[in-house]
């Protein structure tokens, strides 16, 4: 597993807390994420081209090429919480397992200063069916 730190600028901060302000419910912590991947990868690759697809939450093309689909999910704490790492579609499912699409997990998503840690089926967890799929840790 691949971690980032994204130490935010006062300025990204504030805007993030304009556009999506502290909430506690899962879709204010999702939006949230969401926002924090763009800033990273707008970060990275100021031309990059990104884009809301179906069954991922985003593509990122860069200026050399390359595409990414990723599937994004926030957490307010500072750990992963794997019990609360949930996919919830087949879609999703099927992506993480047949493209090995990676999961971005976005960790302490209202602080300025969040983490992205990249997660890869197969290599970093695992998933179980339920009545959605929970992320299990591989050890």
């Amino acid at each position: 597993m691949e971690s980032y730190p994204v130490e935010l600028t006062d300025s990204e901060f504030n805007s993030l807390n304009l556009v999506c302000p502290k909430g506690e419910k899962n879709a204010s912590i999702g939006t949230r994420a969401l926002l924090t991947v763009r800033t990273y990868f707008r970060r990275k690759d100021p031309q990059c081209q990104i884009k809301d697809v179906r069954g991922a939450d985003l593509q990122i093309v860069l200026c050399d090429g390359s595409v990414n689909e990723i599937e994004v999910k926030g957490t307010d704490g500072p750990d992963l919480a794997w019990n609360k790492l949930k996919v919830s579609s087949q879609r999703s499912h099927d992506l993480l397992v047949e493209k090995r699409i990676p999961i971005y997990r976005v960790t302490n998503v209202w602080d300025g200063s969040p983490s992205i840690h990249v997660l890869v089926c197969g290599e970093d967890f695992t998933l179980e069916p339920e009545l959605r799929w929970a992320v299990k840790p591989i050890k």
